[in-house]
């Protein structure tokens, strides 16, 4: 997923940034605008982690491209990486401009180190 494409969240999906607790972190105009002029490790978000909402066809189609998709999200649900719901490797989650939809949830931990 590249963020600098104009129509990647249209497209793809979102990322969140949240506190060690897994809860979002908020933004304003007046924090984004902070940030952006703030050396580096003075940024709000500096010691956020990521999170990811992939839709269903872009993870199919762009993660998984040239893999089994339902393999790799199995993997990433045994790995912990993957929020879902019972019986299922997908989450509702409302996102903003739409309703309750569909997506991949993919956690932070993804990145975490493994030793």
């Amino acid at each position: 997923m590249d963020d600098h494409r104009p129509n990647t969240a249209l497209r793809a999906g979102f990322k969140r940034f949240v506190d060690e607790q897994g809860h979002p972190v908020k933004f304003d105009s007046a924090t984004d605008y902070s940030d952006a002029r703030a050396p580096v490790g003075g940024r709000s978000t500096d010691s956020s982690l990521v999170e990811y909402l992939v839709f269903p066809e872009a993870f199919k189609t762009e993660l998984c491209k040239g893999l089994d998709s339902g393999f790799v999200a199995g993997v990433l649900r045994d790995a912990g990486c993957l929020k879902h719901e019972k019986g299922r490797l997908t989450n509702n989650q409302r996102l903003p401009g739409m309703a309750l939809t569909r997506v991949f949830h993919i956690l932070p931990t993804i990145f975490a180190d493994v030793d």
